[in-house]
């Protein structure tokens, strides 16, 4: 996950008009529900999120690449308008209506792979995991579920219809869009070679967003893991060709072969920083990767 600053993309106009309209979405789902603790016999079927003008600036504000994971997946599969908030129901909370008022809410709205969205089956990856007992949890027909579906756990009172106090629900989940993923989450092989995501602080004590974030979203599942993996092995192998360019630099008896020594390390510097910007897949595992290498060869 990165950061994504939301204000760089200007709310869709059928959302102004879904949230303040007299007949908009907006009304008519607060016509629908009636006040709690009672629940409508059916969720509202809302359709305001889903107006073309909404699908373009999602795409333009995540990049086309999924909120939570960083892959791209527009090209090969189908992609998902996620509502951070869940719209007609919440997982930890039966008796809830879900945050039906937010529902065409721009800034309730997040562009999301189906993995991370939708609840599945899934082969988890963790820590000591060897790849024989990653096999055996592939070939099993009940896996673990992943995805965030209608999660939201919170720490705090949950938000009852039309508040907005976000704050004080004390969510546990990690929106990109308002937390910076860097302070909760970062990135770290194994021992297998294989590039985990990892809750910053310490094992003992995982800071409590990431952990969850990384739970909730299944973002150790396998294939995502095999993805950020290979990527993972190209900035290692890059990183062994800078530090051996540097040390012919080191050991260069001439003026010019250390321009070409030098010359080298910084093309594959920068190299490595293009697959840092934010149109990239896993952009916050190479930066996080890049500041380490850049620590370690005091550059």
């Amino acid at each position: 996950m990165i950061f994504v600053d939301r204000a760089t993309v200007a709310v869709p106009p059928s959302l102004i008009a879904a949230m303040t309209s007299a007949n908009g979405e907006l009304a008519l789902a607060r016509a629908h529900y009636p006040p709690p603790p009672d629940k409508p016999k059916k969720p509202y079927k809302f359709t305001a999120y889903k107006g073309h003008d909404v699908k373009i600036a999602i795409e333009t504000l995540f990049k086309n690449k999924c909120a939570y994971c960083e892959t791209h997946h527009g090209a090969s599969g189908p992609v998902d308008i996620e509502h951070f908030r869940p719209k007609a129901a919440v997982l930890d909370d039966k008796a809830h209506q879900g945050y039906w008022w937010l529902a065409m809410d721009w800034n309730n709205l997040l562009y999301s792979c189906i993995d991370c969205n939708r609840m599945r089956g899934q082969v988890i990856v963790t820590p000591g995991m060897t790849h024989e007992e990653a096999e055996k949890e592939r070939q099993k027909v009940r896996r673990t579920n992943a995805g965030k579906k209608d999660a939201f756990p919170v720490r705090g009172a949950r938000l009852q219809p039309e508040q907005i106090t976000f704050a004080t629900e004390d969510a546990t989940l990690i929106n990109p869009t308002e937390v910076d993923p860097v302070n909760h989450v970062t990135f770290a092989p194994d021992a297998y070679g294989r590039c985990l995501a990892v809750a910053t602080g310490t094992a003992a004590a995982p800071d409590i967003l990431g952990q969850t974030s990384i739970n909730v979203f299944g973002l150790n599942r396998s294939a995502l893991v095999d993805a950020r993996s290979m990527l993972w092995k190209k900035l290692r192998v890059q990183s062994e060709f800078i530090k051996e360019d540097l040390d012919d630099y080191a050991e260069a008896t001439t003026s010019q072969a250390k321009a070409k020594a030098l010359d080298r390390a910084r093309r594959r510097w920068l190299e490595i920083e293009s697959w840092a910007q934010p149109d990239q897949a896993y952009s916050s595992m190479v930066s996080i990767f890049l500041a380490q290498l850049k620590v370690d060869l005091n550059w």
